[in-house]
């Protein structure tokens, strides 16, 4: 993946990523300047895993499509992700339905 830096969309939806694939997809992603959609549905990405492809996802700067559905996010990963979520100045499209946000990390999303 990491070479098809013209990639503009990538759906890796109902794979069991988990927190390793996590960290390895944000490594692919940093790689992927040109990435518009991106969905991570069901992949089992974890608190650690989220907060790894949250850190690659901050700098997708055509990103307009997000979809985090159906992970267990945490409040770091929630966290991580609100921080990415406030640098993509392009979305227009963002799921996050039975992501697991706990504690304070809801509202910092909300921000």
């Amino acid at each position: 993946i990491a070479r098809m830096e013209g990639l503009t969309s990538l759906e890796c939806g109902n794979n069991s990523v988990g927190a390793k694939g996590g960290a390895s997809l944000a490594a692919a992603l940093e790689r992927l300047p040109n990435l518009e959609s991106l969905n991570v549905t069901w992949c089992q990405l974890s608190s650690n895993g989220t907060v790894a492809l949250c850190v690659a996802l901050g700098l997708l700067s055509r990103l307009t499509s997000l979809d985090l559905s159906n992970n267990y996010l945490g409040e770091d990963g929630s966290q991580a992700a609100a921080r990415a979520l406030r640098r993509l100045h392009c979305l227009t499209s963002l799921a996050l339905r039975h992501n697991g946000c706990a504690g304070r990390a809801g509202p910092s999303m909300a921000r």
